[in-house]
């Protein structure tokens, strides 16, 4: 499979280590300022041979992947855009899903995939009226 316009995309990529001969490549438009979202996911279950184009789904809805992090049999990936954090088996069937909001900010545990650490940014009111 080749690529064309590779210059002008960016590429993220991992090697699923618990999942023998998987491959996951995400490609991301670089420099760009328009409201439509252009990402490619290829993936490949047989050490790179043959790729297949992923678009995940949730309730009808496709996911846009912002972070993906590959764990023992699992896959975790976050979506700023739409707000959700959602996991991934090695059938790339999605198994969990969650929203959070926007001024949270979530760490996977690099241990043990089912935790998850929850930074919740909170606003402080500021006097005006400083003595």
């Amino acid at each position: 499979m080749k690529f064309r316009y590779l210059e002008k995309y960016q590429l993220k990529y991992d090697f699923w280590r618990e999942a023998p001969n998987y491959f996951l490549f995400f490609f991301h438009r670089r420099h760009r300022k328009t409201d439509r979202i252009s990402q490619i996911l290829l993936v490949s279950k047989d050490g790179g041979i043959n790729f297949n184009r992923w678009k995940p789904m949730h309730q009808g809805m496709q996911l846009y992947i912002d972070k993906f992090i590959t764990f023992k049999d699992v896959l975790f990936c976050e979506s700023e855009i739409n707000q959700t954090f959602f996991y991934v088996d090695r059938d790339l069937k999605i198994f969990s899903a969650q929203r959070y909001e926007r001024n949270e900010t979530l760490i996977p545990c690099r241990f043990n995939p089912s935790y998850i650490i929850k930074i919740v940014g909170k606003t402080v009111a500021v006097s005006q009226k400083l003595k």
